[in-house]
């Protein structure tokens, strides 16, 4: 049977021809996760994707203006650029946060992962301007933390509901590691009072304050994931906490509880 291919796919598996590219992977590939961005740009056409579209622009005004930034930026993405092989690396896992470009003749592919804490911080602030232009969300500015600080600073149960709405809605970024038996295990943190809380970060930003280490895995875990690991009967964590040194909420086993019976 003859496999019919798209444009894109024939032009992505020729990009040596191509005189332009720029090609982003950001987040995790898996069902129902809005937060997985992937970009496709040649000079003429490019492609905003997520987990379950492709959608298709000719509109030349944003390939330019792609093209510019990428230009003023050029010193700045070689030094992020670790592996100088001018080869395409497609990511090897379902989280990635890189991208790849062509342009003056030269191929750069940059790994967030790979950078510095300074070259992060340059990182997040180019594609913060990538997706400004091409008039993208960009998920490090998650709803969440704003209205956690909202409500405490006003204290009503509005502001509470809503952060309970939020909270059900977003995607978490879950810590897990393997121990010797092979058996995955969040992981955890301990309060003042000693007692142990499963960790959700709104996004990576906030996942690195905590542990900068970059073997870290970590998952999509939205509260009914959490809900359902904490109600065990058998699991001893008290609850779970977003953004541990930002946001800084915690919500106890009662009021996962409670929520979880709402729903």
């Amino acid at each position: 049977m003859k496999v019919i291919r798209t444009k894109k796919e024939e032009r992505l598996e020729n990009l040596e021809s191509e005189e332009f590219y720029f090609i982003l992977f950001k987040g995790a590939l898996m069902p129902n996760n809005t937060r997985y961005k992937r970009i496709i740009m040649f000079k003429d056409v490019f492609y905003v994707e997520n987990e379950n579209e492709s959608k298709e622009y000719k509109d030349i005004y944003f390939i330019l203006e792609i093209k510019e930034l990428l230009k003023n930026n050029l010193e700045k993405i070689e030094n992020m650029d670790k592996r100088k092989s001018g080869k395409i690396e497609y990511p090897k896992s379902s989280y990635a946060n890189i991208f790849h470009a062509k342009i003056n003749e030269k191929i750069y592919s940059v790994d967030r992962n790979m950078c510095n804490e300074d070259e992060m911080k340059e990182y997040d602030s180019f594609l913060q301007e990538i997706f400004k232009i091409l008039g993208i969300e960009d998920e490090n500015k998650n709803q969440l933390p704003e209205l956690i600080n909202a409500w405490r600073n006003k204290k009503d149960s509005e502001s509470f509901t809503k952060v309970i709405e939020q909270v059900k809605r977003t995607n978490f970024y879950c810590p897990v590691m393997v121990n010797d038996n092979d058996k995955k295990m969040i992981a955890t943190i301990r309060n003042s009072n000693g007692d142990s809380l499963l960790l959700a970060f709104t996004s990576k930003v906030e996942a690195q304050k905590w542990n900068r280490d970059l073997n870290i895995k970590y998952e999509i875990y939205n509260f009914n994931k959490y809900a359902d690991i904490l109600l065990e009967t058998t699991n001893i964590n008290k609850g779970f906490v977003i953004d541990p040194f930002g946001a800084n909420l915690a919500l106890d086993k009662k009021i996962i509880r409670d929520i979880k019976n709402i729903n």
